[in-house]
């Protein structure tokens, strides 16, 4: 949906699907989703309702001591929650005061 929706076409790409996933449940959470941009850096996700933000970075896997997918969220200087979602369970934590969690666990959450 999201890449449909940028005009990508991206139906071989895990990535991309993990991310549509994501931006449907955000959408079914009552969530008003726009794709963010700090400092030249993407934000996948920056979901709104009332006065509530939460800033999301999804991804496959966190390789290790890559910071890239934490650092597009650790330099907002903001105090909305920031989390990366990934599809390895192994990744789930905190990476630089960033919650990391399992996209099937967060998924099921509500």
């Amino acid at each position: 949906m999201k890449n449909q929706t940028l005009g990508s076409n991206y139906r071989d790409n895990l990535g991309h699907q993990i991310e549509n996933i994501v931006f449907i449940e955000l959408l079914r959470r009552g969530y008003n989703v726009d794709v963010g941009d700090y400092s030249g850096k993407k934000i996948d996700f920056v979901a709104s309702k009332g006065n509530e933000i939460k800033y999301y970075q999804v991804t496959e896997h966190l390789p290790e001591g890559s910071t890239r997918e934490t650092d597009n969220l650790r330099y907002i200087p903001d105090g909305y929650q920031k989390t990366v979602l990934s599809l390895s369970q192994f990744d789930e934590g905190t990476v630089d005061g960033i919650a990391v969690k399992y996209l099937i666990d967060w998924l099921l959450e509500e």
